[in-house]
């Protein structure tokens, strides 16, 4: 029997729940992918919050109808129409542009955004792990949010988050 203990997981978890609920704006959308991060980011919203929130997504559509029909949310699934970016947006971010876009005529202000957990534990949480994030990605997709009034939040690169994480031991026995 293989038992694995986390010790400091409850801190931790209270770290990702805070950092999401002190970023909550009354009406709020979330980034769904087909990940942990954004699903939890959504959880946590829903439950702990009194936002109201709306699920965006460009990728995965049959994680975000599974989401928003299990939290009974709005729905906002964007298909990405290429000729429309096509030569003005680097083809990686074309479908996060249009998100954006689409985002911005439904009146959505901020987005949450599931980046930054797989990264730090890959990176250990180190510093030049955050820096190469920060240059790679969030610089990009911040100017693209930007371009519309969005403004994208990072709950799991909260300084306390961070801090909770690298705290966190495993063992195994």
């Amino acid at each position: 029997i293989l038992i694995t203990f986390f010790r400091g997981a409850d801190k931790l978890r209270a770290a990702v729940i805070h950092s999401i609920q002190i970023r909550a704006l009354p009406n709020i959308g979330v980034l769904l992918s087909n990940g942990f991060n954004s699903s939890l980011i959504l959880n946590v919203l829903v439950k702990e919050t009194s936002s109201s929130v709306k699920a965006f997504s460009y990728g995965d559509i049959n994680t975000c109808i599974s989401g928003v029909e299990y939290y009974k949310i709005n729905d906002s699934i964007v298909e990405v129409p290429a000729r429309e970016v096509i030569g003005h947006v680097p083809h990686e971010y074309m479908g996060m542009y249009l998100l954006f876009k689409y985002a911005a005529s439904v009146n959505t202000k901020v987005l949450y955004h599931g980046l930054g957990l797989d990264e730090l534990f890959q990176a250990d949480g180190s510093e030049d792990a955050i820096s190469a994030l920060y240059t790679r990605e969030l610089k990009i997709l911040d100017n693209l949010a930007g371009m519309f009034d969005i403004e994208i939040r990072y709950p799991f690169l909260d300084k306390n988050v961070i801090k909770r994480l690298l705290s966190v031991s495993i063992t195994t026995m």
